[in-house]
């Protein structure tokens, strides 16, 4: 079983928004994956990291408090964010801000990743 890798968009979007931490593959301009040890030192500022799609859950939820939720409905895999959650306990600070059913949980995630990173100021 291997980790899920976001996809170009995602990973974008990602670089938009700040996030830096290392990563073991990267996308070039093209959307073309590839692994970082291909790429020069000089040459990775034009690159965007590839991270799993659960290191980037992790960071939106540790640096800017964006919580992705997935769990199971009746339609398929429930996907809501939440965000400004300081204390798991204390549900009256949650903002509830999207929610969507998705076929597969990896889809939901991904769905997740783009919504979180969108609500990053």
């Amino acid at each position: 079983m291997t980790e899920q890798l976001v996809s170009f968009d995602t990973a974008k979007l990602a670089k938009e928004k700040q996030f830096d931490l290392q990563t073991f593959n990267c996308f070039d301009d093209n959307g073309i994956s590839m692994e970082f040890p291909r790429v020069s030192i000089n040459a990775k500022n034009s690159f965007c990291t590839r991270p799993s799609q659960s290191l980037l859950q992790k960071w939106l939820r540790e640096v800017h408090k964006i919580h992705i939720v997935i769990g199971l409905d009746e339609n398929g895999y429930a996907l809501t964010l939440e965000e400004d959650c300081d204390d798991l306990e204390d549900r009256e600070v949650t903002k509830f801000k999207y929610y969507s059913v998705y076929n597969t949980y990896e889809l939901a995630l991904e769905a997740g990743l783009i919504e979180g990173l969108k609500l990053i100021k």
